[in-house]
């Protein structure tokens, strides 16, 4: 019983990474710290566009803290320094005998230019 809980445990972890989609010929830069990212309205002008990056949650909510989380670490990642949601949403757990969602959010990913 304690090796099908760790399963599904590694399995709902690994479904919750965020996805990122990093933009062709994107320029690389140094990862940054997740919650020194700012969350913009709308892309400045001048911004360097990286990529998207979809946010998992498990909360239920429109814009779960955990999906926006999850979102802001994959933009991180692509060097980001600030995001713009563009999406957002929630699906249904498949086989959940709780009747959760997961919540969803997309977000741009973008370098300012200082």
């Amino acid at each position: 019983m304690r090796n099908v809980l760790l399963l599904a445990m590694l399995v709902l972890s690994g479904c919750l990474s965020p996805r990122v989609m990093r933009y062709d010929n994107a320029p690389h830069y140094e990862p940054t710290n997740p919650s020194d990212l700012k969350v913009l309205d709308a892309v400045p002008e001048g911004a360097i566009l990286l990529g998207e990056v979809d946010g998992i949650g498990t909360t239920g909510l429109v814009i779960g803290p955990e999906a926006m989380d999850k979102a802001l670490e994959g933009a991180a990642a692509m060097g980001a320094d600030a995001v713009v949601v563009i999406g957002h949403g929630s699906e249904p757990m498949i086989n959940d005998p709780f009747g959760r969602d997961f919540a969803t959010v997309r977000v741009k990913a973008l370098r300012l230019v200082r």
